[in-house]
């Protein structure tokens, strides 16, 4: 399994990259969403 992390402040970048993967229908792909201090993140596991 393979992971990518994307982190940033914006949220209308959060809001879009949210509703993309939840509308892909890839069978090995899930994502996760965090919320830090300073920053939020989405983090993309899959398989190849």
């Amino acid at each position: 399994m393979k992971s990518l992390c994307i982190k940033t402040n914006d949220s209308n970048v959060l809001d879009y990259l949210l509703n993309e993967f939840k509308n892909c229908n890839l069978k090995d792909m899930c994502f996760s969403e965090n919320e830090f201090k300073n920053y939020k993140n989405i983090i993309i596991h899959y398989t190849r």
